[in-house]
């Protein structure tokens, strides 16, 4: 066991991997009416960069709260056509956890994770709502690739994180 890393259990619902985002055909926004948190990791990768996206970018940070700023309740990065500008100019590689991941939600804790969607999402609603299958949640337990931290540790074993994740491999 020296220097082996232990194996997680990941626990979710059957309807888990059924989510896409609806982007600009959603009847709501993620990016509307809640504070975005930006990861440490993101906001060095933010004041990494140059160009003139990179400075509108950097105007649209609360470098202090570590959060995007916001204008009439929503993301100041919201566009007119509902969509973020951050993802359209510079790629979905350049979003921060909390929007790359949302609604997705993770919870931690000796050895197990938890993975579920939230109800604040519209489409994740009417998955988990729609959803006629079992609620039961199945598992597996999964090993972290080596040098890598995080969830992204145990991509390619069948979880995926991002706007267009799913789980191939899990039935």
């Amino acid at each position: 066991m020296d220097g082996e890393k232990t194996a997680m259990k990941y626990i979710m619902p059957e309807y888990y991997g059924e989510f896409r985002c609806l982007d600009k055909n959603c009847p709501d926004s993620c990016c509307k009416g809640w504070q975005i948190s930006i990861d440490a990791e993101t906001l060095k990768k933010y004041s990494n960069l140059e160009g003139p996206f990179a400075n509108r970018l950097k105007n649209s940070v609360d470098w202090e709260n570590g959060c995007f700023c916001q204008y009439q309740g929503s993301c100041v990065m919201l566009n007119e056509q509902g969509l973020c500008d951050i993802y359209t100019e510079a790629g979905p590689s350049m979003l921060c956890g909390t929007c790359r991941d949302y609604p997705r939600h993770r919870e931690e804790y000796e050895g197990v994770v938890e993975l579920s969607l939230s109800l604040s999402c519209a489409e994740a609603a009417r998955i988990i709502l729609e959803h006629t299958g079992p609620l039961f949640q199945r598992s597996r337990a999964l090993r972290p690739q080596s040098g890598v931290s995080g969830a992204r540790a145990y991509t390619g074993q069948g979880i995926s994180y991002g706007r267009s994740a799913g789980l191939s491999g899990w039935r």
